[in-house]
C-alpha cells in the first residue's frame, strides 16, 4: 500500500475531511467495490510497466454518496528504476457521467420503443450513399440486413436496396423536399437480402444547422407490401366490376339496338295496315292495330329508357345544344302527352309566360324532361288536374335540389348565376308521395314502393333519367308533395347551357333543293330489309318514286343513276356505312346538293349535321316523321325518285312502300355498294340511308356519294338505329340533310322531310 503525503484544499473540500484525516485514510476503502478491481489492475500495470495511467472510478464522498472521478496519474522513478511515488490529479465528472447515463437511458428507451414499432427508423447523412448513422432493429425484418451491416455502409449502402426503377423518383422527391425545408413522404420498392421485392412507405425530413445547412436526414420506413397487394387486388376487383358494368351497358345498348330492328317493322307495318284498313273501310281491324301500335310504342319507350340509362352510367351521354324557342316546344309536348292525359280523364292546364323567348340547351333532353314529368303526373292521377307552368327569371341566386338521397339541398351554379333561368313546374292532384318515398324518386329502377310498379307499371327509370339530364345541363329539380293530395316538381334550367362536348359549327344557311311535283325521287339506303320495305311503302304512299339500296355502294350507284331528290340513309351498314355513303355523296358535285336524311338506330345528330345530313331520324321511323321531313322540301313529289339504302329487308320494304304510297318512285339497295350501283343507273332525287350495313355501310356510301360531282347534291336522309358518336357526327356533317333514329322517328315526319328535300331539289 502506498502512503499519500499531500492533498490540496480542493480535494479536501471534495472529500469533506481534513488533511490529517485524509493522510490517515486507506484510499482503497473509499473506492466503489465494483470499481476496485479495475482500479488496482491499472495501478499494478503502471508500476510494472513504469507508465503513466488514467482511470475513471467512483469515489465515496464524506456524506456517503459516490462521485465519479477521472484521475490522471504520473509515476515517478529514480535513476535506478526504483519507484518514488505518484503525482495525480482528480476531476469530478459526476455531472458528465449522469448526462451520459441519461442519454444512454433515453437512447435505450427510444430503441426499445422503435423495436416495438413496425418498420425501421433511421438517421443518415446527406451524401450520395445516404450513409446510415443510426438504424433501428426493424431494419432486419424490413430488409433482411442487420443494422450493423448497413450503418456506415459496412456491408451494403442503403441506397443500393432501393429498386433501380424507383431510385430516381425517390432521390428527386427527397431533394425537392429538403430544398423547400419540408417533410417528404413517398412509396417505392425495396430489394431485400433474400431477393424479395417489397413495397415500403417512407416519411422523413432534413435536419438543418442553425445556419440552414442540411446536416442529415431522419425518418422511418414501413412495409406496405400487404397494403399494395390488397390495393392491387381491389383494383382488379374494381376493374372487373367496371368491365362487368361496361359489358352490361354494352349488352343493354346492343340488345336495345337489336330490339329496335324488329320493333321498327312492327310499328311500321301496323301503321301501314291501319291506313290500309281505313282505306278499305275494314274498321274491325283498326282497334287491334292501334293496340299493336300502342304496345310497340310503349316497348320502344322502355327500350329508349334502358339505352339512355346505360349510356349515362357509361359516361357516354352527351349534350348537343342549340338555340330554340321554348313555347313551340311546350306546345309540341302538350300535344304529344294529351292522349295519356285524357286516357285517365284528367285535365291539363298550361300556363306559359309570353317572355319565355329562346333557350340555348339540348332540345331533345328538355323535351324528354317535360314529357317524363307530365307522363309521370298523368300516370299517377285519375280524373284529376295537371298543370304545366313555364316562366323566365333573371339572375337566380340559388335553388333547392332534390338529391337522389332524398335530401333537399341548396344549390348554386356559379357559371350560370348571372344568367336567365327557365322555370318549369309540373303539378298534379294525384296520389302524392310520402317523405320516405321521396328519397327513392331519382334512383335508377326505383319507384316509391313495390306496389306502385304492380299497380301503375313502369320501369322506374323516367325520373332517374330526368334527374340526370337536368344535372347535365347544370340545372336543379325539387319536389313538394303531400301524400294523398298530389305532387309538384319544379325544374330550374339555365337559359344558356354550355355543352359538355365540342359542338359542330352551324352550317352556312343554304337554299334547300326542292322535290319536283310529279317526279320526286327518294333513295333509301339501309341494310335492313324491313326498314327499306317500310320506308318504301311510306314514301310510295306519299307519291314518291323510291329507290332502295341495302348497301352503301348500291345506294351510291342508285344515287348516280337515279339522281334522287333526297336520300334516306342508314348509318349502321356493313362494308360501307352511312357515314361513308354520306361523305361520297357530299364529295360528288352532282350529288352533293341532294338532301340526305339519316335514319339510324343510333342517335348522333351532331355528326350527321357536320357531315352534311339534312335531317337525322332514329329508327324506328314512323310515317309521320317521314312526312314531316320530306315536306320541308315539298312542292309535289309525284314521280320523285327515292333510293332506300337499308340492309334490313322488312325495314327497306316498309320504307319503300311508305314512299311509294306517298307518290315517290322508290329504288332499293341493301348496302352502300349496291346503292352506288343503283345511283349510276338512275340518280335518285333523295336517298334514305341506313348507316349500319354489310359490304358498304352508310358512312362509306355518303363519302363516295359526295365524291361524285353528279351526286353530291342528292339529299340524304339517314335512318339508323345506331348511337352516333361525336366523331361519326363529324363524318356526317355537311353531307346528310336529315338523320332519323329508328327508335324515335314517325313515318309522317320522315315523309315530311322527304317532301321538303325533294321540293328543295326540284327548285334548285
Amino acid at each position: 500500500k502506498g502512503r499519500y503525503i499531500l492533498f490540496n484544499q480542493t480535494w479536501l473540500n471534495f472529500t469533506g475531511r481534513t488533511l490529517a484525516e485524509e493522510l490517515a485514510q486507506d484510499w482503497t476503502n473509499t473506492i466503489h467495490p465494483d470499481d476496485l478491481e479495475h482500479y488496482q489492475s491499472v495501478y499494478n500495470n503502471a508500476l510494472k510497466n513504469h507508465e503513466d495511467f488514467k482511470r475513471v472510478y467512483r469515489f465515496r464522498h464524506a456524506d456517503g454518496t459516490y462521485r465519479w472521478i477521472s484521475e490522471t496519474t504520473t509515476t515517478r522513478f529514480d535513476v535506478n528504476g526504483e519507484f518514488l511515488g505518484f503525482i495525480g490529479a482528480c476531476i469530478d465528472i459526476t455531472q458528465q457521467k449522469e448526462a451520459q447515463q441519461a442519454v444512454y437511458e433515453s437512447r435505450r428507451k427510444l430503441e426499445t420503443l422503435m423495436s416495438n414499432l413496425p418498420g425501421m427508423a433511421y438517421r443518415c447523412g446527406h451524401d450520395a450513399y445516404w450513409t446510415m448513422e443510426f438504424v433501428s432493429e426493424g431494419c432486419t425484418e424490413l430488409s433482411g440486413y442487420k443494422p450493423i451491416q448497413i450503418i456506415n455502409n459496412k456491408e451494403i449502402a442503403f441506397v443500393d436496396l432501393i429498386h433501380p426503377d424507383d431510385y430516381g423518383r425517390v432521390s428527386k422527391n427527397v431533394q425537392k423536399a429538403c430544398d423547400a425545408h419540408r417533410p417528404y413522404k413517398f412509396d417505392y420498392r425495396l430489394l431485400t437480402l433474400g431477393g424479395e421485392e417489397k413495397w415500403v412507405w417512407e416519411q422523413g425530413q432534413g435536419i438543418f444547422s442553425s445556419t440552414g445547412e442540411l446536416q442529415a436526414l431522419e425518418g422511418f420506413i414501413i412495409d406496405i407490401t400487404d397494403k399494395k397487394r390488397a390495393e392491387s387486388a381491389l383494383n382488379r376487383v374494381k376493374q372487373m366490376a367496371e368491365d362487368a358494368n361496361l359489358a352490361k351497358s354494352q349488352f343493354l345498348a346492343n340488345m336495345s339496338h337489336e330490339l329496335r330492328t324488329p320493333l321498327n317493322a312492327i310499328l311500321g307495318y301496323s301503321e301501314m295496315l291501319q291506313d290500309e284498313a281505313e282505306d278499305l273501310e275494314q274498321e274491325d281491324f283498326i282497334p287491334d292495330l292501334k293496340k299493336i301500335q300502342a304496345a310497340g310504342k310503349n316497348l320502344l319507350n322502355i327500350i329508349n329508357d334502358i339505352l339512355d340509362i346505360s349510356r349515362i352510367e357509361a359516361g357516354k351521354m352527351e349534350l348537343y345544344t342549340e338555340d330554340f324557342a321554348l313555347k313551340p316546344l311546350i306546345e309540341d309536348v302538350v300535344n304529344t302527352i294529351q292522349s295519356l292525359v285524357q286516357e285517365k280523364q284528367n285535365i291539363l292546364e298550361v300556363r306559359c309566360d309570353d317572355n319565355l323567348g329562346t333557350i340555348h340547351a339540348d332540345l331533345i333532353k328538355v323535351r324528354q324532361i317535360m314529357l317524363n314529368l307530365l307522363s309521370n303526373a298523368a300516370k299517377f292521377t285519375m280524373q284529376g288536374h295537371l298543370t304545366l307552368e313555364a316562366w323566365r327569371e333573371s339572375s337566380l341566386a340559388g335553388v333547392q335540389e332534390f338529391s337522389s338521397s332524398g335530401k333537399k339541398e341548396f344549390s348554386q351554379s356559379g357559371e350560370n348565376e348571372s344568367s336567365d333561368w327557365i322555370i318549369l313546374k309540373v303539378s298534379d292532384s294525384g296520389i302524392g308521395i310520402t317523405p320516405e318515398q321521396q328519397g327513392k324518386l331519382f334512383q335508377i329502377f326505383m319507384q316509391a314502393d313495390a306496389s306502385t310498379t304492380r299497380k301503375y307499371g313502369g320501369t322506374g327509370l323516367g325520373l332517374a333519367i330526368t334527374h340526370q339530364f337536368i344535372q347535365m345541363m347544370h340545372g336543379t329539380i325539387h319536389v313538394d308533395s303531400v301524400f294523398g293530395e298530389g305532387s309538384t316538381f319544379t325544374v330550374h334550367l339555365p337559359a344558356h347551357v354550355e355543352a359538355g362536348t365540342a359542338q359542330p359549327n352551324k352550317p352556312v344557311a343554304t337554299t334547300s333543293p326542292a322535290i319536283p311535283a310529279k317526279d320526286g325521287k327518294v333513295l333509301v339506303i339501309d341494310d335492313e330489309e324491313g326498314v327499306r320495305t317500310l320506308l318504301n311503302n311510306y314514301l310510295t304512299r306519299m307519291g314518291y318514286q323510291v329507290f332502295l339500296a341495302s348497301t352503301g355502294e348500291d345506294g351510291l350507284k342508285l344515287a348516280k343513276q337515279e339522281r334522287p331528290h333526297a336520300i334516306i340513309l342508314d348509318i349502321m351498314m356493313p362494308d360501307m356505312d352511312g357515314w361513308t355513303v354520306l361523305s361520297v355523296l357530299k364529295a360528288d358535285s352532282q350529288l352533293a346538293d341532294i338532301p340526305v336524311i339519316i335514319v339510324s338506330k343510333v342517335e348522333d345528330k351532331n355528326t350527321g349535321s357536320k357531315l352534311g345530313a339534312t335531317d337525322y331520324l332514329v329508327k324506328p321511323v314512323s310515317r309521320e316523321q317521314l312526312v314531316a321531313v320530306l315536306r320541308k322540301y315539298h312542292i309535289g313529289i309525284t314521280a320523285s325518285q327515292v333510293l332506300v339504302v337499308e340492309d334490313d329487308t322488312p325495314t327497306r320494304e316498309m320504307v319503300g312502300r311508305m314512299l311509294t304510297k306517298a307518290g315517290c318512285q322508290v329504288s332499293e339497295a341493301e348496302n352502300g355498294l349496291i346503292a352506288l350501283q343503283v345511283i349510276e343507273k338512275q340518280q335518285p332525287d333523295l336517298i334514305l340511308l341506313d348507316l349500319m350495313m354489310p359490304q358498304m355501310d352508310g358512312f362509306e356510301f355518303i363519302k363516295r356519294l359526295r365524291q361524285h360531282s353528279n351526286w353530291a347534291s342528292i339529299p340524304v336522309i339517314v335512318l339508323t338505329a345506331k348511337d352516333i358518336t361525336a366523331e361519326e357526327r363529324v363524318q356526317l356533317y355537311g353531307y346528310v340533310q336529315t338523320l332519323f333514329q329508328k327508335s324515335a322517328y314517325h313515318h309522317d315526319k320522315l315523309l315530311t322531310e322527304v317532301h321538303k328535300l325533294l321540293t328543295a331539289t326540284s327548285k334548285k
